[in-house]
């Protein structure tokens, strides 16, 4: 989401890293988020309390747990919130 506790596009972190460490990220359903789908997350990693979002060109975004959600670190440009939806 880009703004807190408005939705935006549901982003599916699956569990399994492939040799690199990096585990599969996809968009569940349609992303109208332009900037999000430009940026097309492929993969993630979690290391020393830091989440990167792996883009599909191979740059990353690192975001940091706070108040109950993740934030782009650091919060320069557009911002970015993940949180975790009930199953």
């Amino acid at each position: 989401m880009r703004q807190a506790n408005r939705e935006a596009c549901r982003l599916t972190l699956s569990g399994t890293p492939d040799a690199s460490g990096r585990a599969p990220a996809a968009f569940d359903g349609r992303c109208d988020d332009t900037g999000l789908t430009i940026f097309d997350p492929v993969g993630w990693r979690y290391a020393v309390g830091r989440l990167a979002l792996v883009a599909r060109k191979g740059h990353s975004v690192e975001l940091v747990f706070e108040n109950g959600q993740w934030r782009k670190d650091p919060a320069v440009g557009a911002p970015l919130l993940m949180r975790k939806l009930p199953n």
